[in-house]
Parts: structure tokens; sequence; C-alpha cells
């Protein structure tokens, strides 16, 4: 079954800001933006399999990337590309954003 072309099964984290701005993203990285009408791609995240995600606004999206598989990173859409904020590092656990 899917949701919005996203199998229910691989969504790790679905955040809503507000009744007009909510976020989704699936184990693989693919994020969706709900704006209030409908939901819009965003670009892949880059980094590892995916944790969490969160954001305030189109231009201002923070995500995690899941610390037990590759790449254990913040990561900041800016609403045209995500970039590397920071290594999180650690103890592995990466408890989201």
């Amino acid at each position: 079954m899917t949701f919005f072309g996203l199998y229910l099964a691989n969504i790790i984290s679905v955040n809503f800001y507000n009744s007009s701005l909510g976020f989704i993203v699936d184990v693989a990285g693919n994020a969706k933006m709900f704006n209030g009408i409908g939901w819009i791609d965003l670009s892949k995240v880059p980094g590892g399999d995916q944790h969490s995600i969160s954001g305030t606004s189109s231009n201002d999206v923070w995500a995690s990337s899941y610390a037990y598989v590759g790449d254990k990173s913040l990561y900041h859409y800016d609403g045209v590309k995500w970039n590397r904020v920071n290594d999180i590092g650690g103890n592995g656990i990466d408890y989201g954003i």
C-alpha cells in the first residue's frame, strides 16, 4: 500500500508544523512536503537511511540520517537542495530531531 507514492511500510518519519505544512520521509530518503493542498516532492535526502524529518517552512527543513547504516549526519534543506550540516557521530544512537 502506498501513501502519495511512498510505501507505508517504508515511511520512517512524519512531522507536521501546522495544518498547512508537514513533512514525510521514507527510509531511502525520499522526502515530501505537504503545503496545505497536496504533497510536493523534495529532492532525495543524501546520506544513509533516514531517521527523522522536521521543518518550519519550505526552505527550512531538517533531516537526520539513520545511525546504524551509512552516514550519521544532519542535513538542512534550503528550498533548493540538501546541505550536510555536521556528522552526528557519538555512540551510534540517533534519536532524531
